[in-house]
């Protein structure tokens, strides 16, 4: 159900985890986890009774780390470290880093629809001042695509590169 949860340590996703917003599409999920997150391969998030992406987060003090074919739903941000999302993961929602690399390979990634935000149509210039439009963005680190992966909206970074995406 709708809520603030705190994990005192590293977290791994096994499987399914429902997220019920019980009739309210206002309703938020924020997950605190003070440790690194993982996720086991084919594990998923599913969204029930008006549950959105844009109103699900994830605070991770550590590495976020996605095996093949995981499906995450929300805004990832990594505190000092890394993500790594990779072959067949899909992510509804943002991945942000503090201080870290962002690794993609063969993965599918794009903004939350719903809360108001717009449907990205084409190529307009982005409020860098933001992260709202960035669906990767690593505030110390590069950006990095190995394999053939979809992303819709802005892939950026304050320090370092972004390589391996097609424009």
């Amino acid at each position: 159900i709708p809520g603030v949860y705190s994990i005192s340590g590293a977290s791994t996703l096994n499987l399914g985890l429902t997220l019920d917003a019980k009739g309210d599409p206002n309703a938020e999920f924020i997950f605190q986890l003070n440790g690194s997150f993982s996720a086991n391969a084919e594990s998923k998030i599913h969204l029930i009774n008006g549950a959105l992406a844009c109103n699900v987060y994830w605070k991770v003090e550590g590495l976020v780390s996605l095996a093949p074919g995981t499906s995450i739903k929300g805004t990832i941000i990594a505190n000092n470290a890394a993500i790594i999302i990779t072959t067949r993961d899909t992510i509804e929602g943002r991945a942000l880093s503090t201080t870290g690399a962002i690794t993609i390979d063969g993965a599918l990634a794009y903004t939350p629809t719903g809360c108001g935000s717009p449907y990205l149509t084409g190529p307009i210039a982005p409020d860098l001042k933001s992260t709202k439009c960035f669906t990767l963005f690593s505030s110390d680190g590069p950006v990095t695509n190995t394999g053939v992966s979809t992303i819709i909206g802005s892939i950026g970074t304050n320090v370092g590169l972004t390589t391996g995406f097609d424009p």
